[in-house]
């Protein structure tokens, strides 16, 4: 399997051992091969979608994510979002409470 996580990502992961260490290995699925591509591959093609809105007032975008898990595609949408609008907010909403508190250790902006 390739390394698909930042050193800082690494540090987050071991804040989640000390503080949940019941969810690590469900934390280490999200991080898994096939659900990094397979996010990426959505924000690819966000990034190719021809947003033409025909009374556009806005220069930025919110994003709500059902089922969003640990937050990992709001954290990929954050990092590689290329439109001409800036991401103002993202709001990811899972059935697990404790999904939200979990992927905290890797961001505050989700």
């Amino acid at each position: 399997m390739e390394n698909i996580l930042t050193s800082k990502q690494s540090e987050n992961l071991a804040k989640v051992g000390k503080h949940y260490p019941n969810r690590l290995i469900d934390v280490l699925n999200c991080f898994n091969t096939n659900q990094y591509k397979s996010k990426m591959w959505l924000v690819d093609m966000l990034n190719q979608y021809p947003y033409d809105f025909k009374n556009k007032s806005k220069e930025y975008v919110d994003i709500c994510i059902l089922g969003g898990w640990y937050g990992l595609l709001g954290h990929l949408l954050l990092e590689n979002y290329n439109k001409e609008f800036d991401i103002r907010k993202i709001t990811s909403i899972d059935v697990d409470p404790l999904a939200k508190n979990v992927g905290k250790c890797f961001t505050d902006l989700i």
